[in-house]
């Protein structure tokens, strides 16, 4: 009897120290855990306000920007106006970066320009930036500007010339250390310009009287779909049709878009969107009958 109670108890304190290593075990699992799971917040935390960071310093970048773009415009306005034709003379330079621009450009280029030497009443001394806000004057190209009046020109003003000009040279200039440099001239030829836009002119004057004899064609009441521009020239027809299968994606993409939008929204902005879906599904099935006929607006 005393046998079984001795294994008993070594059974029982077994046991005891058993459980003890498991909870103890299960303590250091749950602290490991809590440990993990602390790191991931804190890790978490820290990305978070990196991210608020990053977005803060490029909200600031886009206003600094803004206000850096704005005041250029006014003062490229107020120094020379803008080009009649300018949307139709943008050319090559347009969509270059300044490092690109070479001899046999033509255009109107976005940049802003900082004025750094006035050298006579028509030329002045510039460099042009991809990015304005960029201090690094290694990032500028430097060039000659001819053919514009200089006589309000101040130096450092930033302006934003909104009128196409040529490269067809380069000029060597005196710089201040007693050296010399060579860079572009961007000239103003008037009359080069208006030989490149006048096709693009008359192009368009074209399109708008095609489409002003197109406005006034009726098709039969009980047309509907393509079939309606069987009333149109003939070599005008499978262009009229892609424009208004074109114009039933976009519809269809815009109704799919607000879709979208509605699926989290409440209050007043949904009732919004509800009324812009609306226009939309409208246009939709104006559009399938499509007559009157769609016909693509001419800018």
């Amino acid at each position: 009897m005393k046998m079984i109670l001795t294994l008993t108890m070594i059974l029982l304190a077994t046991e005891c120290r058993a459980q003890t290593s498991i909870r103890n075990q299960n303590s250091k699992i749950q602290s490991a855990l809590n440990r993990g799971i602390e790191e991931t917040n804190r890790i978490n935390a820290v990305k978070a306000e990196e991210a608020r960071k990053k977005a803060e310093e490029a909200q600031q970048r886009q206003e600094a920007l803004r206000k850096v773009v704005a005041a250029a415009e006014n003062s490229g306005k107020s120094l020379y106006g803008v080009h009649p034709d300018l949307n139709d003379a943008r050319g090559g330079l347009y969509a270059k970066p300044v490092a690109s621009y070479q001899i046999g450009d033509w255009g109107y280029s976005p940049k802003v320009i900082t004025a750094v030497n006035v050298i006579n009443k028509d030329s002045l001394l510039v460099y042009l930036q991809d990015d304005p806000l960029d201090t690094q004057i290694e990032s500028a190209k430097f060039m000659i500007l001819k053919g514009f009046d200089t006589s309000k020109v101040t130096t450092d003003i930033r302006f934003l010339l909104y009128h196409p000009v040529t490269i067809t040279r380069t000029q060597t200039y005196n710089t201040a250390g007693g050296t010399t440099n060579t860079v572009l001239v961007l000239d103003r030829n008037d009359t080069f310009i208006d030989a490149q836009v006048a096709p693009v002119k008359n192009a368009r004057a074209a399109a708008r009287a095609k489409y002003e004899a197109f406005r006034k064609i009726i098709p039969p009441a009980d047309a509907t779909g393509a079939a309606v521009y069987d009333s149109f020239p003939e070599a005008d027809r499978a262009q009229l049709i892609q424009d208004w299968k074109n114009e039933d994606a976009a519809i269809k993409q815009a109704i799919e878009f607000h879709l979208t939008k509605l699926k989290n929204m409440k209050g007043a902005g949904r009732t919004q969107q509800e009324k812009e879906l609306a226009k939309y599904r409208s246009g939709l099935t104006r559009n399938k009958k499509n007559n009157p006929p769609y016909l693509k607006k001419v800018d």
